[in-house]
């Protein structure tokens, strides 16, 4: 005979009572009322089963999280999880600029570039770039200067040159049109800045 297949699902109650009495042969209607007695009882035993407990309700933020770990396999994925983590915070360190040096140029020869300055305003640090690039391409035949041509001019009339970054009036200059780019760290004046310099001279 074929085993019943046994439900998980339910239960299964058992109840076994075993009772023994003695007592006269007048006293089998008191034995017959306590084994009905016992085998119903007048309280019913009540059974409480225990809820299973409730699964918590994901709060928005744990179900973003919650997501198909094969979602991270892009690398868009991975690139935008390695952007959210916190990047460890260096120490800015400043910008190292090149230091300008004095070169061995004839400043005394007429025309002098003190005498050239001197006939001129140089109210600002770019006007007296342009005034160092147009003495050196009109008096030395030199088009195309860099920050040490600036800075041995700079020592000679003893303008002020605690520049930290002693090319950007150049790069500025550019920018603006008057000088063009003569090579690495080398800028040349063109004829818009030539007639700008000569602009400067005073009445």
């Amino acid at each position: 005979m074929a085993k019943q297949p046994v439900s998980k699902g339910g239960s299964t109650k058992v109840r076994f009572i075993m009772l023994e009495a003695e007592g006269a042969e007048g006293d089998i209607a008191q034995i017959a009322a306590a084994i009905q007695s016992a085998l119903k009882p007048s309280q019913a035993v009540i059974q409480q089963r225990i809820a299973p407990a409730a699964r918590p309700v994901a709060s928005i933020s744990d179900q973003s999280e919650a997501s198909d770990p094969a979602e991270y396999d892009d690398a868009d994925n991975e690139d935008e999880i390695v952007s959210a983590s916190p990047r460890s915070v260096k120490d800015a360190k400043p910008r190292k600029y090149p230091s300008p040096k004095v070169l061995d140029v004839d400043l005394t020869a007429p025309l002098s570039f003190e005498e050239y300055a001197n006939a001129r305003n140089a109210d600002n640090e770019k006007d007296r770039f342009l005034i160092v690039a147009a003495w050196f391409k009109e008096h030395r035949n030199e088009t195309a200067i860099g920050i040490n041509h600036v800075f041995t001019c700079y020592k000679k009339m003893r303008w002020p040159s605690g520049i930290a970054d002693f090319a950007w009036p150049l790069r500025s200059l550019k920018k603006d049109g008057l000088m063009n780019t003569g090579g690495r760290g080398l800028y040349t004046i063109n004829h818009i800045g030539s007639g700008r310099a000569d602009e400067l001279e005073k009445d």
